[in-house]
């Protein structure tokens, strides 16, 4: 049985303009899949102090694929879906999980569980009253929780 037997031709060959086009084309199609139209950020503080270590997350009302921001200096996040910027229209309920900055500790060096900052409520999509419509285009969220909100 032979291997590097030649096969039949079954698709017609391109000229070098219409390989051109063809690539041209594919190109076109590829920038169309980017579903993330809209891009989010914003300040999350609780009780006007800004929360500088944790994650907010924005989980779409209609499922799908979440979309994640870290917690920086200043309460600033930006919201990624995957690695890519931003995140696709619609209504989302939004959780933060606020935690204290990891500590290491101990003789080997271990990390310590970090204590929870922000109220469970707010970090369960469940209990969460954030809930945001988000347009196409830069949305600025600002995120402000309460302590002393009901559980």
């Amino acid at each position: 049985m032979a291997f590097n037997k030649q096969l039949p031709r079954t698709f017609p060959t391109c000229s070098g303009a219409g390989r051109l086009s063809f690539l041209l084309l594919m190109l076109a199609v590829a920038g169309c899949g980017n579903s993330h139209e809209a891009t989010v950020f914003g300040i999350a503080d609780l009780d006007g102090m800004p929360l500088e270590t944790g994650m907010v997350t924005f989980h779409p009302a209609a499922g799908g694929a979440s979309a994640y921001g870290m917690l920086t200096e200043g309460g600033r996040y930006e919201i990624r879906t995957g690695d890519k910027r931003g995140l696709v229209p619609g209504k989302y309920h939004i959780t933060v999980k606020a935690t204290e900055p990891y500590t290491v500790s101990g003789p080997v060096g271990t990390p310590g569980i970090p204590k929870t900052l922000s109220p469970p409520r707010y970090g369960n999509v469940r209990t969460t009253d954030l809930i945001e419509t988000i347009e196409p285009g830069s949305n600025e969220i600002n995120l402000s929780l309460k302590a002393d909100a009901a559980e």
